[in-house]
């Protein structure tokens, strides 16, 4: 294996709910530096630019502050795949934008970022090893049930939003069964 960049560029990825964060946090307390893409999505929510763009797309996802409410939009794009692409577009080139910042001013030598859609936004050849987390879909679906608080047709909807777990599995370096 040969490697692309220094510092190395290492994508944590998987499906929802699979334990992509736990993974993350491992290499966190080891003393990496790990950076989300959604913690890095859910910031620019609230840059002005991206919500007047969103604004504009979508109805009724405003909070009684006039921020966006995740879980309204969340309702909106994973029941509409035409929308959820709507909103990848919006959102997917400034979160890469933000991740290119990092990559440019990260002096680490192994610098590991958490990015859920990984191969749905077509990133994986910008990383030097993917990781790929993975669990049996039963215990997929029952965690984001209990960790969204969501129906279990709304948990089902976001998992099929995503690239199944075996494409994932057959792109990445390694795979890890959580």
């Amino acid at each position: 294996m040969s490697f692309k960049h220094k510092p190395l560029f290492v994508a944590i990825t998987g499906g929802i709910a699979c334990g992509k964060s736990t993974a993350a946090e491992f290499f966190r307390k080891n003393n990496y530096p790990v950076y989300s893409a959604d913690t890095i999505a859910h910031k620019i929510l609230d840059n002005p630019f991206a919500k007047k763009k969103l604004f504009t797309h979508f109805t009724n996802i405003s909070d009684d502050n006039g921020n966006i409410d995740r879980k309204k939009l969340g309702k909106i794009v994973f029941s509409d795949k035409d929308k959820l692409l709507i909103l990848n577009r919006i959102i997917h080139p400034m979160v890469e934008n933000e991740i290119n910042k990092i990559k440019s001013t990260e002096k680490s030598e192994i610098v590991f970022f958490e990015i859920p859609l990984l191969f749905e936004a077509d990133k994986q050849r910008e990383y030097d090893v993917i990781i790929n987390i993975s669990c049996k879909k039963n215990i997929q679906l029952k965690r984001l049930i209990q960790r969204n608080n969501l129906s279990e047709n709304e948990a089902i909807q976001r998992i099929n939003s995503q690239l199944p777990i075996s494409i994932k599995k057959k792109y990445s370096h390694f795979n890890i069964e959580n």
